[in-house]
């Protein structure tokens, strides 16, 4: 089975080599009225890759597949990314995996 994930978020800090999380806000409040966060990890095996490298707190676009890992549970693997930069003066970064 083939499957692709988009999406968009804020980027975490790095917690281990290889392991980014991406936080996501929902777009709908829960039943408190409050809107959740939601942390999704992301796994990118090459080395340098931008994804990795990138500001904590910039945002990020991007593409991945599905797959589970023994230690996490269910992941992203990247394939495609998109970094926005607003800290500084507004840069944009792509790149294919």
């Amino acid at each position: 089975m083939i499957s692709s994930v988009y999406l968009s978020g804020t980027l975490e800090e790095v917690k281990e080599p290889g392991l980014r999380y991406v936080a996501i806000d929902s777009s709908f409040p829960d039943a408190s009225g409050q809107l959740q966060t939601h942390h999704i990890p992301v796994v990118c095996s090459r080395k340098g890759c931008l994804f990795l490298t990138s500001k904590q707190g910039s945002k990020v676009v991007l593409k991945g597949r599905l797959e589970t890992r023994d230690n996490i549970g269910l992941v992203i693997v990247l394939e495609m990314d998109e970094v926005f930069d607003f800290t500084s003066s507004s840069t944009c970064h792509r790149e294919h995996i």
